[in-house]
């Protein structure tokens, strides 16, 4: 994949990983009922993190993706997904 520094095969894995992940907190998160964008960062001219908020039934879950210019095309850098919304908050939460 040309925006993903990763060999086919690691990326096929990382998907296998994170759907046996997702399939193990679903009782207990409930069933996914949709997402929200919550913010966009932006470090320097070559650095962006775009985060989400997963919603589910009975738990949200925290997502985020950066991204990393290198030259002229975007890479993915970094996927990140867990369970603590209240991270949204920054210094607060």
């Amino acid at each position: 994949m040309p925006y993903w520094p990763l060999p086919e095969e690691e990326i096929q894995n990382l998907g296998y990983q994170t759907k046996a992940q997702l399939a193990m907190v679903g009782d207990r998160f409930g069933a996914m009922i949709g997402a929200e964008h919550v913010k966009t960062t932006i470090a320097g001219q070559s650095l962006v993190k775009h985060v989400f908020l997963i919603k589910r039934e009975k738990h949200a879950m925290r997502f985020s993706c950066v991204f990393y210019r290198p030259g002229k095309d975007w890479l993915v850098n970094a996927v990140v997904w867990d369970d603590k919304p209240q991270n949204l908050f920054g210094n607060e939460g």
